[in-house]
């Protein structure tokens, strides 16, 4: 059989733009497409040879793909949206018969569309921050050992970043007890790597909390956290290039 056209009007394709532009998107990032939706057999195990066509809003403003389907057939309305609830990165809703109520869901798909867009990519920005420190001033510090000073003043701190981050995310027994253990490796380094040796050592640890946290945890203060971490110890052991680089 031949697939049945189920595509939307213009004059609802419009009432749809009006929604967008009321959510203050810029209505060029959406493109209308086309999909086609296999109807399940009577069976309820497979599906027929009969395909609906059916109207599909692509969002283009992201480099992940992110979609309205307003699925139609027989006399309701079937949508399916990415993306969804924290839970749900597909959703596929139960079955409306009533347009007005459509548009309620396609008004929280641009909610949750909303949040997606507005949420940091957190892996990046730790990436981001190895790139931009780990490379400076490598010759700084070479073959140079922390006198006595330098080392209480940096296991003051140290103590000071753990106990903060400690404090500031909800963390099981067993990823606190990584966390310390980290850091006690780091303290165990300070009597053993020179200068340039430990600066690396110590971005490459905080590096991995990033990853770590972010894994654990999404929460928009662990690039904040990764920075502050490493700038309070640049402070210490390099004061010109905490300067440099603010």
């Amino acid at each position: 059989m031949a697939d049945i056209n189920s595509t939307l009007m213009p004059e609802k394709q419009n009432e749809v733009g009006r929604i967008i532009l009321d959510a203050g998107f810029n209505i060029h990032d959406f493109h209308w497409a086309t999909t086609i939706h296999h109807i399940p057999d009577s069976t309820g195990m497979g599906y027929g040879g009969t395909g609906i066509i059916c109207s599909m809003l692509e969002y283009r403003g992201s480099k992940e793909y992110f979609y309205f389907k307003f699925i139609f057939y027989g006399k309701n309305f079937f949508p399916e949206f990415s993306p969804g609830t924290d839970l749900q990165r597909v959703v596929k809703v139960v079955d409306t018969s009533d347009w007005g109520e459509m548009l309620e869901m396609f008004k929280g798909w641009l909610l949750f569309l909303r949040k997606q867009l507005s949420a940091k990519d957190l892996w990046s920005e730790v990436i981001d921050f190895r790139e931009q420190y780990f490379y400076k001033d490598l010759d700084y510090g070479k073959n140079v050992h922390f006198n006595e000073n330098e080392k209480i003043l940096l296991r003051e701190e140290l103590n000071n970043i753990e106990l903060k981050i400690l404090e500031t995310f909800e963390l099981l027994d067993a990823q606190r007890q990584y966390i310390k253990s980290g850091f006690l490796s780091v303290h165990d380094k300070i009597d053993k790597l020179d200068k340039t040796s430990w600066r690396l050592f110590y971005i490459g640890f905080i590096v991995d909390l990033g990853f770590f946290l972010t894994s654990i945890a999404s929460d928009n203060r662990i690039p904040m956290f990764i920075r502050y971490a490493y700038h309070k110890i640049m402070a210490i052991i390099a004061p010109h290039i905490q300067k440099l680089l603010g």
